[in-house]
């Protein structure tokens, strides 16, 4: 078993530099792994648009890849997720399955969504660390919110049980923040409703035509 710290990149769709604010939320996050040790790289995303061929993990790891090809024998590919939550689930199985042991777990996401990630993360990640009581996960999160003044339009950094949410700021409009906060408390309770859960990847589905 690999003693090691991971960082999990959650992706936004297929990877453009050509779409600016996405390549800044990479970058950033390039810049923050740049001051770590060499360690595990998870990229999450799977094939989200009949349009392309390539999967989403697999757009962001390429960039990555460009400018620090040493890292690359560090990478994993998540490529089977559609959702948030399965992009943490199926990172979960990823860890399990190569036999790491992850000493601590980094997770960079859209800062609006690190709420969110922050349940959905240690609710799946219960099997790799010491368990938390659901009530002591919604408690660590309402701390931290009132600790951050509850902005999350900017960057944001949530941290429990050796599992670190790192929200980067994408500059979301206020439309985009209105629909994220509905999808988030959807994508939470999915975790109990597995009819929502199955609503959720029915319409992921058809608005990605796959």
């Amino acid at each position: 078993m690999t003693l090691t710290p991971i960082s999990i990149i959650l992706p936004y769709g297929i990877f453009d530099t050509q779409n600016t604010q996405y390549k800044t939320y990479i970058d950033e996050i390039i810049q923050d792994i740049e001051t770590k040790d060499p360690h595990t790289i998870i990229f999450c995303g799977g094939l989200t648009s009949k349009k392309t061929h390539i999967s989403e993990s697999t757009s962001v790891a390429d960039y990555v890849a460009d400018i620090h090809p040493e890292w690359k024998p560090n990478f994993f590919y998540e490529d089977r997720s559609i959702t948030t939550p399965q992009n943490l689930e199926f990172a979960v199985q990823l860890l399990q399955t190569n036999h790491n042991k992850p000493t601590h777990i980094t997770i960079y996401c859209d800062s609006i969504r690190a709420p969110k990630v922050f349940i959905l993360a240690l609710t799946y990640f219960q099997s790799l660390f010491e368990p938390l009581a659901e009530e002591d996960i919604y408690l660590s999160l309402l701390h931290q919110s009132v600790k951050n003044k509850g902005d999350f339009a900017k960057p944001v950094t949530l941290t429990r049980n050796k599992v670190t949410i790192r929200g980067v700021s994408l500059h979301r409009s206020d439309t985009e923040i209105s629909t994220q906060i509905v999808a988030s408390l959807e994508e939470v309770a999915a975790l109990r409703f597995p009819k929502v859960d199955a609503e959720i990847l029915a319409l992921r589905r058809n608005i990605g035509e796959i």
